[in-house]
């Protein structure tokens, strides 16, 4: 929750606003673990699209499953961002594909160790959301 500085539960009159974390954490507020999701695929997206871009010696196989990968990702970052229902089912549909995808196309290639990389960092950022 965000308050103003005129709030009655604003300590802080110097702070334009403030978000109870921030007032309980004194500004290191803890990221939650939908954030934190949210977060990792929007890393990953980036790795995955710049993977795509950039490695054109990649077989198709690879290149599809990078770009599958982004795909899911971004519908999961979407969900989580709109705190819809299924975004935990669109989060587990994601991290399947992001362990996948890492397999493929972890190599050599320093873009594919990134893009390796941060399909593996989603996955662990994501697991407290996915069902037992």
């Amino acid at each position: 929750m965000t308050r103003a500085i005129n709030d009655p539960g604003n300590e802080d009159p110097g702070s334009l606003l403030e978000t109870d974390a921030d007032a309980l954490l004194g500004g290191a507020a803890v990221q939650a673990p939908e954030e934190r999701c949210r977060l990792a695929s929007q890393d990953c997206i980036r790795a995955c699209e710049r993977y795509l871009a950039l490695c054109t010696e990649s077989s198709r196989e690879q290149r599809q499953h990078a770009g599958d990968c982004a795909d899911l990702c971004r519908l999961a970052a979407l969900l989580l961002e709109r705190r819809r229902p299924w975004a935990p089912a669109a989060c587990e549909l994601a991290a399947r594909y992001a362990l996948a995808c890492a397999e493929r196309c972890d190599g050599d290639e320093p873009l594919e160790r990134e893009c390796a990389g941060a399909c593996r960092r989603f996955v662990e950022a994501c697991r407290p959301l996915l069902p037992a």
